[in-house]
This record gives structure tokens, C-alpha cells and sequence, in this order.
């Protein structure tokens, strides 16, 4: 079971891309006790492992991000905070089991992109999980305008003696700006990036939103329920709701996953 909590809207930076910033919303900050709540009901399900990654909007911009990850480790729950590196102290405070560094470029070309000066706190974070401190890996946003940036980022990563591993998701919900067929199949053969290799939406996953709503993905944003009584009642609604969606339910298979199986089979 994997829960993504975006626990706040609100974020300094300005991606083109990003789906949370094209949303009308009423409440832009998620309560402790509600999230507490949610955690405690989802932890009724039957999973063998509790998976957390805590969202936004930008998770570092809230005081007491402390608090949520200690509430998620309270309830047996393995915790990622996706992050820009907005704050980075932030994130030591935090303590997460893992950070998810959120990149779609490097240098001055990534401030362009975020349009915030925010490449700096990556390499501070960086840093970070060189030292121990974090541990850490990255999810980058792959268009067709920043393949080179991927060789480079790798490149970088090396360099500095980073043993970090990239996970690439192919941009969604923008297709005017998805890469080729061909980039795409080039990352798999250099073995540059991992790529999804399943769509968990509804059934593995839930998006859990600052007013309690449930979403089958952070991309689809299909709502499966809301969450108000925190009770069972609500929880297998939103479950059964999940079951009903069709596999890849934005229409776009991965079909690269067929290509990374084809390379494993053949390294094994």
C-alpha cells in the first residue's frame, strides 16, 4: 500500500508542467489530526507493507513536516518526502527514510524550468545523502526537451562519487511535450534512468489531498471518495471505487515496461 499526502498546495516554484497549479482548490494545507486520522484507517487494510510518500505543492514550505513524518513512522509506514529542496534543513529536521529530489534539468537550466533559483539546494541536499545525513535518490520529469540533461545529470552524479539512483517518468497530461519513442528506448538500453514499469492507480496507491479527498494518482486525479467519519464504511467505498477503474486509467500504458523486463531477461 502506498499513500501520497499532499500535504500542502502552496510551493515557490513555478513548473510548467505541474498539475497542482492548474487546481481551483478551497483549503491549500492539510490538518495533523486529519492526516492522523487517514493513516490510521488505511492501516486497517490488509498490506504487508505501508508506504508513504508526503507531496505537495512543496512539503518543506510547512514548519512542522517534522510532525507528519513522526506520525507516519508511529503507524509502521515507511516515509518519502518528494521535495524541490526548497528548504533543505527542513528536510534533516524531517527525517524521513528517504528523500525524493525532484529534478527535470540541471543547472541554471533547471532554475529556468522550476523558474526559482533552486539548483544550489539540490546540490546541498546532494550533499546531504553523500554524508550520510539523507538518504536520498531522484525523480526526474522527462520531456523531449531535456534528454541531454539526463546524460548530463548522470554524468554529474558520478562525478561527485553519487551512487544515486534516477527514476524518469515520461511527462503526463502534457503531449505536446512527451518524448519520442526512440529517446525514451535509448534511456532504457544506456540504462541512464529507471522507468515506472506499472500504474498502481486505485489499487496499490491513493493520493490523499489537504481536504481529504482520495485520488486514484497525482496525475489522473480521479476522486475515489472523501474521507469524513474515518470509518470503515468510507474506507472500503473508496477501495471498491479503486477496483473499478481500468488499468492505466489516463489512457497511456507503459509500454517501455515490456522493453526494461526484455532487458533484464536477457542480463539475467
Amino acid at each position: 500500500m502506498h499513500i501520497i499526502a499532499e500535504i500542502t498546495y502552496k510551493c515557490p516554484a513555478n513548473c510548467p508542467f505541474c498539475p497542482i497549479k492548474k487546481l481551483v482548490v478551497d483549503k491549500m494545507c492539510m490538518d495533523l489530526s486529519e492526516f492522523k486520522s487517514a493513516l490510521k484507517l488505511f492501516t486497517t487494510l490488509p498490506h504487508s507493507r505501508r508506504l508513504l510518500t508526503i507531496s505537495g505543492g512543496e512539503p518543506t514550505l510547512i514548519k512542522g513536516l517534522h510532525r507528519f513524518v513522526k506520525v507516519a513512522h508511529e503507524y509502521g509506514f515507511t516515509v518519502t518526502v518528494a521535495t524541490n529542496c526548497y528548504n533543505p534543513e527542513r528536510l534533516l529536521e524531517a527525517k524521513p527514510d528517504f528523500v525524493q529530489i525532484s529534478l527535470d534539468s540541471i543547472n541554471s537550466k533547471h532554475n529556468m524550468s522550476r523558474k526559482l533559483e533552486l539548483w544550489h539546494k539540490v546540490l546541498e541536499v546532494l550533499k546531504y545523502v553523500k554524508e550520510g545525513k539523507l538518504n536520498g535518490f531522484i525523480r526526474y520529469t522527462l520531456t523531449k526537451d531535456n534528454i541531454n540533461e539526463l546524460y548530463q545529470l548522470k554524468t554529474r552524479l558520478n562525478a561527485l562519487r553519487l551512487n544515486v539512483k534516477i527514476y524518469a517518468m515520461p511527462i503526463r497530461g502534457c503531449p505536446e511535450l512527451t518524448p519520442s519513442r526512440e529517446d525514451i528506448l535509448k534511456i532504457i538500453k544506456d540504462k541512464v534512468a529507471i522507468l515506472p514499469s506499472r500504474c498502481p492507480a486505485g489499487k496499490g496507491q491513493f493520493v490523499l489531498t489537504p481536504d481529504m479527498k482520495v485520488l486514484d494518482c497525482i496525475f489522473h486525479r480521479q476522486v475515489l471518495g472523501v474521507l469524513e467519519r474515518f470509518d470503515e464504511e468510507e474506507l472500503v467505498a473508496i477501495v471498491e471505487n479503486g477496483r473499478k477503474l481500468k488499468p492505466y486509467p489516463c489512457g497511456e500504458p507503459y509500454w517501455w515496461s515490456e522493453c526494461q523486463s526484455v532487458q533484464s531477461a536477457e542480463r539475467s
